[in-house]
């Protein structure tokens, strides 16, 4: 006969347990936490979290959590959809099945605010045939509760959003001193084309370009950079004559710095000026040619 302990999740929010030596970056320890952390639901196996959030509880690294969830994820032991913020651990409700159909009835409200993405809909199929293995009433009761999910495009836009807001959050907690050094190595590479720039870089740049290294390299937004600096339209041959070049938009999601980089790379795009400068360079040039018939002249 299968042997049970109950836990209880307040364990991990305790102020004696969080005071004894703290569990290293593990497999088996992210496996425990997963299957009786504080952000489980009546529902076993299915919650929503994040990486960042589950890595300050423990207090890993986000790096080493994303380690030990591949150690975990490769034994099929959890799955998650990080941009839908959607954890399924699926032999939780092996150790957690529901004692009745009305405990099955239950999850209707969870389930329901549960995002909906396509491990959800692994995770209905999953616990459909193991409430159906008890039996009908149980079946019954679970296609009430647990309607099939279906994912649409507004959700997977909002998802996009969330998991975009999730990189800065991470960028920016867990910036290493030589990840700071590449930032401003970055900011020192953008004032070659805006010399008058502030000699540091601004907090919302920074935490957009800790976002961005997260997907590119610290070359790829140097590309990026120069890509928009050689784009006529971002140039200011607009009808507003206005140019678009700061970082903030430069490195603003992953969308504009892959834009920069096509820029850098089109053959078709030549290095246009902006009326203005035109003209500044004219001016230049005159000054020049006459400064030079004068020294000519002597």
């Amino acid at each position: 006969m299968t042997r049970y302990r109950k836990i209880d999740v307040k364990v991990w929010d305790d102020a004696k347990f969080r005071a004894l030596t703290p569990m290293p970056p593990c497999g088996q320890g992210l496996w425990l936490y997963l299957l009786t952390n504080p952000e489980t639901s009546n529902i076993p196996g299915c919650y929503r979290s994040t990486q960042a959030a589950m890595a300050e509880v423990l207090g890993w690294s986000i790096e080493a959590f994303r380690e030990a969830f591949r150690e975990v994820s490769a034994k099929a032991l959890a799955k998650a959809d990080w941009r839908a913020r959607f954890v399924w651990v699926p032999k939780a409700i092996k150790y957690n099945r529901p004692e009745s159909p009305n405990v099955v009835k239950s999850w209707r409200s969870t389930w329901d605010e549960l995002p909906e993405c396509s491990l959800k809909l692994d995770a209905y199929h999953s616990l459909k045939a193991f409430t159906e293995a008890l039996g009908k009433a149980f079946a019954e009761a679970f296609a009430k509760a647990c309607p099939k999910p279906m994912p649409n495009q507004e959700q997977e836009q909002e998802q996009e959003q969330e998991q975009e807001q999730e990189k800065i959050l991470v960028a920016v907690v867990n910036e290493s001193q030589t990840q700071r050094a590449v930032v401003d190595d970055i900011w020192g590479y953008y004032r070659q084309h805006h010399p008058r720039a502030a000699k540091k870089i601004g907090a919302k740049e920074r935490k957009l370009c800790n976002a961005r290294l997260h997907d590119f390299t610290a070359d790829d937004l140097k590309q990026a950079i120069d890509g928009y600096h050689r784009s006529p339209y971002h140039c200011g041959v607009n009808k507003d004559n206005q140019k678009y070049q700061s970082l903030e938009l430069i490195v603003r999601d992953n969308g504009h710095v892959q834009k920069g980089i096509e820029y850098a790379t089109d053959p078709t795009i030549t290095h246009t000026m902006t009326e203005k400068t035109r003209k500044s360079v004219a001016g230049t040039e005159e000054w020049l040619r006459q400064r030079q018939e004068k020294r000519d002249a002597k």
